[in-house]
């Protein structure tokens, strides 16, 4: 940029270039000293014969020398100053432009970023790369602003900037929440919390406190919540931010509301009222959403149809089909209280409709709940049970997002806790390397002798640096291994859980209602009796498949029998469906193991034979489980098409497979060719001596 002057180094390079001018400087003056009375001596030259004397040619060198040192930080501080305030220009309009123009706010931002690095000016580099994550986040591009969050971190830490950090420490919970790692939001948020308040920023605590207590409500931790909603409120009244005082008031009630205190609830919604008036948009629907559920407990329907009105304008206004969504579903229970059935299912609808193209799954789910009953007690119940069934779906993929969202929770606490680690290491290189340049200083100053005693002494400090270091590295690798491994099988444990309930479902619900229904089937007496039996071998049919989906999804025969009834049983109900001739064959006493060992052989051996049938196009299979004393060997073979394993990339079924064969210390093998079959052999050593 025209007329920018450069920035100085940052202070640690600065204090070292400082300390090698010095050292220079020092060692020029005694060589000058030197020189002149080796000079004198050697021509035998009087001080009379020189313009002045070697002591005042010193005595000036010496304050001339520290003229230039006094000078030089103060020279350094007017070029820094010059400079801050270009930057600081820039990254106010950066800020202005991210309020109306994101494409030119992230570009200046950029622009910014480079050039302060290039000029090592850390507090314009942090600044600008906060301010791109945060327009990042605001476009929803979370992978980038990750990733330029963490570029600012590294920057943060060696400048340990608390107001910075505070920054990035909020930017975090914001990434946190929106990517549903709720637990992580508020960690992040306590830690920013806590700094502000060292800083005295109460602007900025009044920011963190509310968002933090958005966070608790979301995650339904109104109680833990109440305490943050109350200690913003009164900041924000104190600071006289009318809007966060209203906004606060409506948190403050929704907290109240699901604690059960309606009244108290009632009394904040209506004192925030009085702010509403000149409040933003989205704290206005916000209002206006709790009114309208006040207004339906209190079983009013005709403030029910003026909050939900508003709703619908404010949500057309900020063209935001979700909210326009929960306006309707508002009318709808409004037609519902005033009994016109009609128009309430009209309206219904509309939500479910727009809700459908791109909402919160839980209002979805709730949605679909409401039109289940709605066509229940219309007696529409084929209508009812879509919905209904709608609902158990979405329901199971809300619980699936649930899980997947813990296990992101544990990797970021994981993170957390591996960059706590490599914050203590770099601050102890910090502490070593200011205590090394202090010691250096002081020793240049003595003799050479210090010097060789520093180096030596310093170089002792390195290798012990080394080899703490390395330690660190493989505490930190044994670590990550840990957490994989816990993730791995927290991971199992939930797809088994899983597969046990939608199994015992089948058997229990489904296969009671098929059994009940022939029962029912054969006491009706009809002309018709080849069409009586032939439902009746449907029934049986479809009885069977269900039993076999049931048995395949969670082998009981697995916990009541052992392994190997389980996997000869399974291998009889393949040969049965899909009529593939299937053999199993067993040799030492394979039962005696845990039970989660039990299982990962018996869902590889379940999914390497439904491999066989489905790609290999196999007519005959040998399942093979030999132990020889503590080791396990799996074999599954087959007479189907093969594949030359030297060009064929492994799927991600295999995959899989191999994955957990490795969590439990085995070694998968696969032989094959084109035309000659299939063969897969896993060895597990040590298997029968695993901690179980």
């Amino acid at each position: 940029m025209g007329g920018c002057t450069r920035r100085p180094p940052p202070d640690h390079v600065t204090r070292g270039c400082k300390l090698i001018g010095q050292v220079l400087i020092f060692t020029n003056f005694i060589m000058l000293s030197a020189h002149l009375v080796f000079m004198n001596n050697k021509h035998d030259l009087t001080y009379n014969k020189l313009p002045i004397s070697p002591q005042k040619i010193l005595t000036y060198c010496f304050w001339l020398v520290l003229a230039v040192l006094v000078d030089q930080p103060k020279v350094l501080a007017q070029s820094g100053q010059r400079d801050s305030l270009l930057f600081e220009r820039d990254l106010a309009r950066m800020d202005s432009l991210s309020n109306v123009d994101f494409v030119a706010a992230l570009a200046l931002a950029k622009e910014i970023a480079t050039r302060a690095a290039s000029e090592n000016y850390s507090g314009g580099l942090i600044k600008a790369k906060l301010g791109q994550s945060r327009i990042y986040l605001i476009r929803g591009q979370l992978d980038s602003a990750s990733q330029v969050m963490d570029e600012a971190y590294k920057v943060i830490d060696t400048t340990h900037d608390k107001t910075n950090f505070s920054t990035y420490l909020d930017l975090k919970g914001a990434f946190s929440t929106m990517t549903g790692s709720g637990d992580s939001a508020v960690v992040y948020y306590l830690q920013s919390y806590q700094i502000n308040k060292q800083l005295d920023r109460p602007p900025l605590i009044m920011r963190v406190l509310a968002n933090l207590a958005a966070v608790l409500i979301q995650q339904e931790q109104y109680e833990k919540a109440l305490p943050y909603i109350t200690e913003a409120t009164d900041l924000a009244k104190e600071l006289e931010q009318w809007d966060n005082y209203a906004s606060q008031l409506v948190n403050h009630s929704i907290a109240l509301k699901h604690l059960g205190d309606t009244t108290q609830a009632f009394q904040k919604l209506n004192e925030a009222g009085q702010y509403i008036e000149n409040a933003n948009i989205h704290l206005k629907y916000a209002f206006h959403a709790n009114m309208n559920d006040y207004a339906e407990f209190n079983r009013e329907p005709a403030r029910m149809l003026e909050h939900s009105q508003q709703m619908l304008d404010i949500g057309r206004l900020m063209k935001s089909e979700e909210k326009e969504a929960y306006a309707y579903s508002g009318f709808s229970k409004y037609y519902q209280a005033i009994g016109d059935v009609a128009r309430s299912e009209e309206h219904l609808l509309k939500a479910i409709n727009l809700y459908e193209k791109g909402g919160e799954k839980t209002r979805l789910l709730n949605l679909y709940e409401s039109a289940a009953e709605l066509y229940d007690n219309l007696g529409d119940y084929r209508k009812a049970f879509d919905y209904q069934e709608k609902a158990h779906t979405l329901e199971n993929e809300i619980q699936g997002a649930n899980t997947q969202g813990r296990i992101l929770e544990l990797e970021t606490s994981f993170d957390l806790q591996r960059q706590k680690a490599l914050n203590l290491e770099n601050q102890l290189k910090l502490t070593e390397t200011e205590s090394a340049l202090q010691t250096r200083t002081t020793m240049l100053y003595f003799s050479i002798g210090g010097i060789l005693s520093l180096l030596l002494i310093g170089g002792l400090a390195y290798s012990n640096f080394q080899r703490k270091k390395q330690l660190r590295q493989q505490m930190i690798q044994q670590k990550e291994a840990e957490h994989q491994l816990s993730l791995m099988r927290e991971h199992n444990a939930g797809e088994e859980k899983e597969r046990k309930r939608i199994s015992r479902e089948l058997h229990d619900n489904i296969g009671g209602l098929l059994a009940a229904a022939k029962l029912h089937l054969g006491t009706i007496q009809a002309e018709d009796q080849t069409s009586l039996q032939k439902v009746a071998f449907i029934i049986d049919k479809t009885h069977q498949e269900a039993r076999t989906i049931s048995h395949r999804l969670a082998p009981i025969k697995l916990e009541d029998e052992g392994l190997k009834e389980a996997v000869s049983y399974f291998c009889k109900l393949v040969a049965q469906k899909d009529t593939v001739d299937v053999h199993f064959e067993s040799t030492g006493d394979i039962d005696a193991a845990g039970s989660d060992h039990l299982l990962v052989v018996y869902r590889t051996v379940q999914e390497l034979v439904v491999n066989a049938i489905k790609h290999a196009e196999a007519s005959e299979i040998l399942v093979q489980l030999f132990r020889h004393q503590a080791d396990l060997e799996t074999i599954v073979e087959d007479n189907g098409k093969g594949f030359a394993v030297e060009d064929k990339s492994e799927g991600i079924g295999l995959k899989n497979i191999k994955r957990q064969v490795e969590l439990y210390n085995g070694k998968l093998e696969t032989r094959s060719a084109p035309g000659t079959g299939t063969s897969l052999m896993i060895y597990w050593p040590n298997f029968y001596k695993m901690d179980v």
